[in-house]
């Protein structure tokens, strides 16, 4: 009965069918233990819970999880003072990603790093040109938003 009893709190508390309730009850070494369940043992089936449950009645098993709740929010054991927010999803402007942009964006890349090698002191015999600005033009030619996200400079 006390693992009955256990087994319907995290059912209760986490708002789990019976069948998932017994399965993450067998995952979690975590839930066995609270569950008084050792390794070696099966963990109850499902339709035991159930003959279980339909014996004592549902209001009896779920005024049994509530006077738990409390006792244990009393006790300071779990806290209930956490607040979940659900967020609506916003409807916005997308600006995708094109290959002329993200060409401009590897070309700007390169040309910096090569100029941080060459600060450092890396080859110095070695010519290399920056064409970020005409790679940049080019690719806002090609089509508009295509240069917007490739001159958006990154702050760091």
């Amino acid at each position: 009965m006390e693992t009955y009893l256990r087994m319907m709190f995290l059912k209760y508390r986490y708002r789990l069918g019976l069948e998932t309730t017994c399965a993450e009850v067998a995952d979690s070494i975590s839930w066995r233990r609270f569950c008084r369940i050792p390794l070696g043992d099966p963990v109850p089936h499902p339709s035991t819970l159930e003959k279980i449950t339909s014996r004592c009645g549902e209001s009896a098993v779920a005024a049994l999880n509530e006077v738990l709740l409390a006792k244990a929010a009393e006790n300071k054991v779990i806290r209930l003072d956490k607040v979940r927010a659900d967020t609506t999803v916003v409807e916005a402007d997308v600006s995708y990603p094109t290959d002329s942009g993200l060409l401009a964006k590897g070309v700007a890349k390169m040309a910096a790093a090569v100029k941080k090698l060459k600060g450092m002191g890396l080859a110095s015999g070695t010519a290399a040109r920056d064409r970020t600005r005409s790679v940049r033009r080019r690719a806002h030619d090609i089509g508009p938003g295509c240069a917007a996200a490739a001159t958006t400079p990154k702050k760091r």
